[in-house]
């Protein structure tokens, strides 16, 4: 059984590190990231695809020059807009859809349980064009980051307790998922529009 969960809103490829400098004075830039018409999702990380038949690596491609890549185990995420708008609540005009620089961002229409959304649940993405559908994996939350955070919060001097209760907030998904090829003998393409199902 699939239960409709919404459409994807937004694909996006992050075209060199967002962290720059070294720890612990590293600053979080949203510069690389690049919308794109469509990502092909591989083992190996997404290739963005644009609509004059241009290819770009994303840095979580084991294959980019400056990978950040660690053991295939971070080279697709998935954000949701349900947690983007719980962040805009909390951060402000900062907090813009895609910031934390995941490369499909689902809008979930209002249809989210969030309860299903956690580590081992299955997505189904079905193209808008021809009907085919993919199954993938949901990993675990994206683990929050310092520079991401003092960003977010337009504080780059925040630290201690009031640092810490960021984190927190941002921990377990908030931030977004690793993804998970069911099939790794197929490489699918996702795009705006593509509907988004979880598996009962």
């Amino acid at each position: 059984m699939m239960k409709y969960i919404g459409t994807i809103k937004q694909t996006q490829i992050q075209r060199d590190r967002l962290k720059i400098g070294e720890k612990p004075n590293q600053s979080y830039r949203p510069d690389p990231l690049l919308t794109v018409d469509a990502v092909r999702l591989t083992p190996h990380g997404v290739i963005g695809l644009t609509a004059d038949g241009g290819e770009l690596i994303d840095v979580h491609h084991a294959n980019h020059p400056n990978t950040r890549n660690v053991q295939h185990q971070n080279g697709i995420s998935v954000g949701f807009t349900f947690f983007y708008k719980h962040m805009q609540n909390r951060f402000g005009e900062k907090a813009t859809i895609g910031i934390a620089g995941e490369n499909i961002i689902i809008d979930d229409d209002g249809q989210l349980d969030v309860n299903g959304i956690t580590e081992g649940a299955t997505l189904i993405i079905e193209n808008v064009t021809t009907g085919a559908k993919n199954r993938f994996t949901l990993g675990r939350g994206i683990p929050p980051c310092r520079p991401f955070t003092r960003y977010i919060t337009q504080n780059p001097t925040l630290d201690g307790d009031e640092l810490e209760a960021h984190l927190q907030f941002l921990s377990n998904g908030m931030r977004g998922f690793y993804l998970f090829l069911d099939d790794m003998t197929h490489i699918p393409v996702i795009q705006a529009g593509d509907k988004v199902y979880i598996a009962d």
